[in-house]
């Protein structure tokens, strides 16, 4: 393993490592339908609202009350996103959903309960087959499921691609152009705003107090709308974003074998309890509601085989990524120059379409094409070959191998003026959603290429679009390193790692770019217009 890796690998604990003995199943299943239901979802909901690197008060807890297994829990998490969710799922399985009211159970007894469920559910649901492929695939899983989306950034890239850039990629292509805003307002009977808003202020609140996990605090959510024309929208987003413990308890229970299954937590990141309580489930579901989640929320609007949704959405995206570009070159301090995309003629075939964008400095070129794609749901549920393969075409091999065939004709061909002098090329792909960069699976992008391209590129990349956001901070730098010197260190050096991993891991800045702090401020300042102050 790359030694830079290493301080992006935390293991998690399970009984066996702390106790010695393994869980036994059947016991645990009793004894989670015999515990105080609804007092535990609660501190089990304050509980996820915790960073995994915040967990101080808990662990001092844990170690005073478990001083041998707390001393073999050093360097180690007590818990991980996945055991959290995966107790999440069994408690609603097996829990007495009859056992709904509060308790006077202590605060910090309810925790140690949740903690020893949680490591006990963490080894029953832990890997047994270490074979080589079964490995990967559990790499594969993990990387995916424990991926952060910065919620900050999210709202304000969704302000851009959902509610403005529709309207002026609409008026530059009237005849593909689609009003995300009103067929979602027609379908959802309230606004994208609407939405956005309701979030912001309960991702807000869910996360305010580090130490509320102690303390008798509980959020009514229905509260937090103080403005009355926002309770009712509030209150009306909140339930489409909520589960019922009833259809949670049957969908847990149908999935208790699938380990990496927790889309109804994702598609409902809160549980509502029939005595009117609504539990936040955790923080990163909440944060993934802002952009991922609306973009399938916009897509439920239209029918399953429109393509049309989808051709405008990539226009879209497009240009989201133009701005990026051309803002950051605004601001960097180095002659950049980027070329959006031309027509030009080539052949028998006509007029053709270069690349979505390239940008230039001297001799070197950085040519990306954008794609509004996301990994199959299959994928994150299986992780299947068959499902790695199409995703690495659909959202690596066939990207660059478009990028590669047009500029095999404009350089090669047609040796057009824009593209003279060039020495050095670097292709990226950008989608929107993120695609795993694990060893194993740049090895066989690398393999599939060198069999599929005869230009000789300097370094072949996908991003997400958070991560493209963050090397458009580092392009708009004054008197920063020229992008194509960073992109050869990270090829060179950090092939295996993320983008984002890989900036840290340099000291390179990892902000985002001042555009997305300027609609951030835009978006709150949209909601206190609209509904009022968010607090009492």
């Amino acid at each position: 393993m790359n030694s830079g890796m290493k301080k992006f690998i935390k293991v998690f604990t399970t009984k066996r490592d702390l106790f010695v003995d393994k869980t036994d199943t059947d016991e645990l299943i009793d004894r989670l339908s015999t515990v105080p239901l609804g007092t535990l979802l609660n501190v089990l909901s304050r509980m996820s609202a915790l960073p995994l690197d915040k967990d101080a008060a808990v662990r001092d807890l844990f170690e005073r009350n478990f001083p041998i297994a707390g001393q073999r829990a050093k360097n180690k998490y007590l818990y991980s996103h996945q055991g959290l969710l995966a107790t999440w799922k069994w408690l609603l399985a097996y829990g007495d959903t009859n056992a709904i009211e509060e308790d006077n159970m202590p605060l910090g007894h309810a925790v140690l309960i949740l903690l020893i469920f949680c490591i006990e559910i963490s080894d029953a649901i832990s890997l047994e087959d270490i074979s080589v492929e079964s490995v990967k695939k559990h790499m594969l899983q993990n990387y995916v499921f424990n991926q952060h989306t910065a919620g900050f950034a999210a709202l304000a890239r969704a302000k851009m691609i959902f509610t403005e850039l529709p309207i002026e990629v609409g008026m530059n292509f009237p005849r593909e152009s689609i009003n995300f805003s009103s067929k979602f307002y027609e379908t959802y009977g309230y606004s994208i705003q609407d939405y956005l808003g309701t979030i912001s202020l309960i991702t807000a609140k869910y996360q305010e107090d580090e130490d509320a996990i102690f303390s008798n605090r509980e959020v009514d959510l229905i509260k937090l709308f103080n403005n009355a024309e926002f309770t009712k929208v509030g209150a009306k987003v909140l339930d489409s974003l909520s589960i019922s413990l009833e259809d949670a308890k049957l969908w847990a229970i149908d999935t208790i074998d699938s380990h990496w299954n927790y889309t109804k937590f994702l598609e409902y990141p809160i549980i509502k309890l029939p005595n009117g309580r609504s539990y936040p489930i955790m923080s990163k579901l909440l944060e993934e509601q802002f952009f991922s989640q609306l973009f399938f929320r916009i897509r439920n609007c239209y029918p399953r085989n429109d393509s049309k949704f989808l051709g405008f959405m990539g226009r879209v995206f497009e240009r989201y990524v133009q701005i990026l570009l051309e803002r950051a070159i605004h601001d960097s301090s180095l002659p950049y120059e980027v070329i959006q995309e031309f027509e030009y003629e080539y052949g028998a075939g006509g007029v053709k379409r270069s690349p979505d964008l390239m940008l230039r400095l001297g001799d070197k070129l950085l040519v990306i094409e954008t794609k509004s794609r996301r990994l199959l749901l299959e994928t994150i549920l299986e992780g299947e070959e068959s499902y790695i393969e199409k995703d690495i075409d659909r959202m690596v091999i066939e990207p660059i191998k478009q990028i590669h065939d047009r500029l095999s004709e404009l350089i090669h061909g047609v040796q057009h003026s824009k593209l003279k002098g060039i020495r050095d090329i670097f292709v990226m792909s950008v989608t929107t959603g993120e695609f795993p960069t694990i060893q194993f699976i740049e090895d066989k992008i690398t393999e599939r290429l060198s069999s599929l391209l005869d230009m000789d590129f300097k370094g072949h990349f996908h991003l997400s679009i958070e991560e493209f956001e963050l090397m458009s901070n580092l392009i708009g730098r004054k008197n920063g390193k020229p992008i194509f010197r960073i992109l050869e260190n990270k090829k060179k050096l950090f092939p295996g790692m993320s983008f984002t991993n890989f900036i840290v891991s340099t000291s390179l800045p990892n902000r985002f770019p001042k555009l997305i702090f300027e609609k951030l401020s835009e978006s709150l300042d949209d909601f206190s217009r609209h509904f009022g102050s968010f607090t009492d």
